[in-house]
């Protein structure tokens, strides 16, 4: 049996997606530059050479070279699945230091690092901007919209959003404009169950003065400030 939270660790989703994927990027990027400046370094000041593959325990990959200097043996910090003991692998060892040594095939791993952490970097870039838009276009409906008055039609589970186990709500209203038609709005998301939290029957809409199919729904003339764990109401966003 599944306890459910009563609790959203990220009541903004996008922005906390975004967020954590940004971190995450960083961290990828940030390796993918230093094992790039580390083949850099070895391209430029390295001696390349064969060393033979003399142990393999897991993914730690024994070898043994020559050198100038004498004979050399240690891991090679790099792994692929097709290396066997008694294969030889190509290297860089450093001039000045002979026991530093870069594998000439892990340039293909710093170069899955930057792809992953590019992609990481657009999917976060992305959403955090999609987040910040959203806060401007509310600001500016707030600002510069025209103010008419919905009636609260009915509360509905947005499905395809989930945190921690949980789908917000959103307000339906409706309107009949001057053309005699009917028209819905939605709200924002909202991670509890409003319907015992409304204060009003009606909620205030403010309307694109030039385009009324662009809106924003004004939660705060209908609903307190207050994000419902204290009010009473049964959780927060309805249970997968």
């Amino acid at each position: 049996m599944r306890v459910t939270p009563r609790f959203v660790i990220f009541k903004n989703v996008f922005l906390a997606a975004g967020t954590l994927f940004l971190l995450v990027s960083s961290t990828f990027l940030g390796v993918s530059c230093a094992m790039f400046a580390n083949a850099s370094y070895f391209l430029k000041n390295g001696i390349m050479t064969e060393a033979v593959i003399e142990d393999i325990r897991g993914e730690d990959v024994w070898i043994r070279y020559s050198t100038d200097d004498g004979n050399f043996s240690g891991p090679l910090g790099y792994y692929d699945s097709s290396m066997r003991a008694g294969d030889f692998v190509l290297i860089y060892y450093d001039s000045e230091n002979p026991g530093r040594i870069h594998a000439a095939g892990s340039g293909a791993l710093s170069v899955i690092f930057l792809a992953v952490g590019l992609l990481l970097f657009i999917c976060g870039g992305t959403m955090v901007g999609h987040e910040c838009m959203r806060q401007r276009r509310m600001f500016w409906f707030l600002e510069h919209g025209t103010p008419v008055q919905a009636d609260i039609t009915r509360v509905e589970i947005d499905r395809k959003i989930s945190s921690n186990y949980r789908h917000p709500y959103m307000l339906v209203c409706q309107r009949r404009m001057p053309d005699g038609s009917m028209k819905l709005f939605y709200s924002d998301h909202i991670w509890y169950d409003p319907t015992n939290a409304l204060t009003s029957n009606s909620v205030t809409v403010f309307l694109d003065p030039s385009n009324d199919s662009r809106y924003y729904v004004d939660l705060s003339s209908v609903l307190p400030e207050s994000d419902g764990e204290n009010s009473g109401n049964d959780g927060i966003g309805a249970d997968i």
